[in-house]
């Protein structure tokens, strides 16, 4: 006997859609087929659709964005928000500050997210400050200790690593066996036109795409992958907003560069030209690297079918629109440049049934198996009516809930996780070795 059978589901799994059962004991997807036998629980899924539970491996949530700018979701708002969206697993970056060691940026980041999660959580590092100490003693360590993926800007002052230093962290993750995230995208170009567009007194939330021209990405990915290729070590250049760029990210494939490409809802379904709508309502839609036009939509689409692309996440990143503390703070409300960058997308769900077993592939971050729904595989498994008047969603521990029309979810806290088995890039090199018992 199952604990829990799910009965009579539309069961999305990597190669088909069918109307199946699925049986669940412990944590674990023990059998699909029809007519299972019976479970200690049993769910009625008539008329819904079960998939698997969505990775979200790109959101920022809590993380510090500068004096009196205030992110506006928390880790209960914003993983609540991420599984009403179908995701159970979302992976935050926490934020390492000039002068701050990494494990310290880590201990507070744990505090605001403990006890708080609907989802599972699993947090990559963000590089600002890679001294002798942060890259010969702090990376290896957290590494060993599970955290196995580091991101690095190349834009935002405060943030940005100049060239020798992002070839040092490449280095550094290269000998702990971790994996790089790169933001692409030019400051100096950047600030060299935000000054031009000041000058000429062009303050409006329009200019925010017009100073991060495409140019100003497809060179600092070509640069990126440059690095990467001269330190041997693999590479994720992620909400990547463009063909030009893309093609940079094939290039590279050719000359057996390892890298992830991974896109962005925005760029599916935004354009520059949203940017520009009347009073100030563009704030609204201003994120880093921003839209582009319908040609660059259509090519991202394109490398989401063709392989381009190994993620689709969301880049999440909450902001108020009309508040003091968020996109129209004092001085946004009146100049581009000082519109907090990213927008809101946290309950968006994976556009394709591979894309999460792709993120599990490459970040292992769903200890001991990828969500998918198959057995062998972590009953994480939302279940989605094609009309409001209800939903079901999975716990982390696979127990299944109904909610009603409210359509807000009922989810016990989920789990602060670690990756147990080594990154591997879509070719299925691995790209760490890392140990498997992590400490709560």
């Amino acid at each position: 006997m199952f604990d829990l059978v799910i009965r009579n589901g539309q069961v999305v799994t990597e190669t088909e859609v069918a109307v199946l059962d699925i049986g669940i004991t412990g944590e674990k997807i023990i059998a699909l087929g029809p007519d299972l036998e019976s479970g200690q629980m049993e769910i009625d899924a008539r008329g819904l659709i079960v998939l698997p539970g969505g990775i979200d491996s790109h959101v920022h949530i809590s993380q510090p964005s500068g004096a009196g700018i205030v992110m506006a979701d928390d880790f209960a708002s914003g993983t609540l928000s991420a599984l009403m969206g179908g995701n159970t697993t979302v992976m935050p970056f926490f934020l390492q500050q000039k002068g701050e060691s990494l494990r310290a940026a880590l201990t507070a980041y744990h505090a605001l997210a403990e006890g708080r999660c609907h989802t599972d959580v699993s947090f990559h590092l963000i590089v600002s400050d890679p001294t002798p100490g942060v890259l010969g003693q702090e990376i290896p360590a957290l590494v060993a200790h599970g955290y196995t993926s580091l991101k690095v800007f190349m834009t935002y002052e405060g943030l940005r690593l100049r060239d020798d230093e992002i070839l040092a962290t490449l280095d550094a993750a290269r000998d702990s066996k971790a994996l790089v995230l790169v933001h692409c995208e030019n400051e100096d170009a950047i600030r060299y036109l935000i000054g031009k567009h000041e000058a000429a007194g062009d303050l409006a939330p329009a200019a925010h795409a017009t100073t991060r021209p495409v140019a100003a990405e497809r060179e600092p990915t070509h640069r990126a992958l440059s690095l990467a290729e001269i330190v041997d070590v693999p590479i994720v250049i992620v909400h990547v907003s463009n063909r030009a760029a893309m093609e940079e990210i094939q290039r590279a494939r050719t000359r057996g560069v390892k890298v992830a490409g991974e896109t962005c809802p925005q760029y599916l379904m935004l354009t520059a030209d949203d940017l520009d709508r009347e009073g100030w309502e563009g704030a609204k839609y201003v994120c880093s690297p921003p839209p582009r036009d319908r040609e660059a939509q259509a090519a991202c689409w394109e490398g989401l079918e063709t392989g381009v692309f190994d993620l689709f996440s969301s880049d999440h990143c909450s902001f108020r629109f009309d508040d003091p503390a968020g996109k129209l703070n004092e001085k946004g409300a009146r100049n581009f440049r000082w519109i907090p960058s990213p927008a809101s997308r946290l309950a968006c769900r994976s556009c394709s049934r591979k894309v999460s077993a792709r993120a599990a592939s490459i970040f292992h971050a769903l200890p001991p198996s990828p969500r998918r729904t198959m057995p062998g595989s972590t009953a994480s498994i939302p279940a989605r009516a094609s009309s409001p008047s209800g939903r079901m969603q999975t716990s982390p521990s696979g127990t299944l809930r109904r909610s009603g029309a409210s359509r807000t979810p009922t989810c016990t806290t989920g789990r602060i996780i670690r990756p147990t088995r080594a990154c591997r890039l879509p070719d299925g090199r691995s790209t760490l070795s890392c140990a498997g018992n992590m400490p709560s």
